[in-house]
């Protein structure tokens, strides 16, 4: 279904830039542009070409120049879950130090946070720890109360 909305987008956009190419062929308009001693003329179809190259310019350059921090954003997300999961494994095996460790690392990414303060309260009182394991808990009492309470 994506793929019939996409090529249904596609042939509508290309009727309506015919239709607006044969208006523009009949009657090609003229824009008029007076700033103090400068002044711009030229046909409505080249500045609304220079208009539509103008804003893919700013937008490549945006996308650039934020590139590097998407980037780095995907890899801390991607290194949180990787914690989650190796610290939830090692809580499952039975090692609850490093399962805690890794769980309290994971635990500073907010999509995984919930999960992650859990795990390193099971691990905590796997440990015997039940100190260590109200401390991972009382962040979510602000937050998920009802995770908290479970």
């Amino acid at each position: 279904m994506n793929l019939f909305r996409s090529l249904l987008f596609w042939i509508i956009l290309a009727l309506a830039g015919a239709l607006v190419a044969q208006l523009l062929a009949q009657d090609p308009g003229e824009v008029i542009v007076n700033f103090s001693d400068w002044s711009y003329r030229k046909s409505l179809s080249y500045t609304l070409l220079l208009l539509i190259v103008g804003v893919m310019v700013v937008w490549v350059a945006w996308r650039v120049l934020s590139a590097p921090f998407v980037i780095l954003r995907r890899r801390r997300k991607k290194a949180a879950r990787v914690r989650l999961i190796d610290g939830l494994e090692a809580v499952h095996q039975g090692h609850w130090s490093r399962g805690e460790k890794l769980l309290d690392d994971a635990a500073r990414d907010r999509e995984v946070a919930t999960v992650a303060r859990i795990g390193a309260a099971h691990a905590a009182s796997g440990r015997g720890d039940l100190q260590a394991s109200r401390k991972h808990l009382a962040p979510l009492l602000e937050q998920h109360a009802a995770a908290h309470a479970v």
